[in-house]
């Protein structure tokens, strides 16, 4: 289970989102994420629950919203 934290505003993120979503369905279409979506309220966050992984996984490193 990974926990994402916003770190700045949904408005600075905004430029961001249309790469997220990429990321995310990458991930989905690659069987590493079984199930994301958002808190609520959104402005918080959002989870990911990966399987398949034997380690600590960082992705926010290589995404782009990061």
């Amino acid at each position: 289970m990974l926990i994402v934290t916003y770190t700045g505003s949904e408005e600075e993120a905004a430029p961001f989102v249309r790469d997220h979503v990429g990321y995310l369905e990458r991930h989905h279409a690659d069987g590493l994420f079984l199930v994301s979506g958002q808190t609520v309220p959104s402005s918080q966050g959002g989870a990911i629950v990966a399987c398949g992984v034997d380690r600590e996984v960082r992705p926010p490193a290589l995404e782009p919203a990061r």
